[in-house]
């Protein structure tokens, strides 16, 4: 006799029915999950269908919002994660030049990020900026191999390390 599978209607929306998944991940990637979750008070199932769900419909930003993204992602040809991780370094680069928070709900819109010190002061930062310090074709490569591995171009690394070179 043969065995009767559960008919699967061509729409997925039109059903609640939901699905059981395992994934293998490491340990330490569910140790983070499950600390993340718990801070929330959700339990991880939860917590974990909440970010997929995030990231497949963009985090539920508006029918507008969500074109802009796509087109601009699409014109860039990146995925999804290689497009998040590229808006995610560009926020990096703002940040360079305006205090953290800049634009959040309790921010000082007048105020401006204090500049960096000079002369002796700019000497004791623990990583200085050094005035005329050139890039050697070296450095050049393997800020673009820091940069590949993790998926930033190689001008966008040369951007955040030395700006004006």
């Amino acid at each position: 006799m043969a065995s009767r599978k559960k008919a699967r209607p061509d729409d997925p929306f039109s059903t609640t029915e939901k699905l059981m998944q395992t994934f293998r991940m490491p340990r330490e990637l569910v140790t983070f999950l499950r600390g993340e979750a718990d801070a929330r008070g959700v339990d991880l199932t939860a917590h974990v269908v909440r970010h997929l769900d995030g990231l497949r419909t963009w985090f539920g930003l508006p029918v507008a919002a969500v074109a802009l993204l796509e087109a601009d992602r699409g014109a860039l040809g990146k995925g999804r994660y290689e497009y998040l991780l590229h808006l995610l370094f560009q926020r990096a680069l703002v940040l360079r030049e305006e205090e953290p928070g800049f634009d959040g709900p309790n921010s000082n819109p007048g105020r401006k990020r204090e500049r960096p010190q000079r002369g002796r002061a700019a000497r004791r930062r623990a990583m200085p900026n050094v005035k005329g310090a050139v890039l050697t074709d070296r450095e050049r490569a393997l800020l673009a191999y820091d940069g590949i591995a993790r998926y930033a171009s190689a001008d966008q690394v040369h951007r955040l390390i030395a700006p004006a070179r």
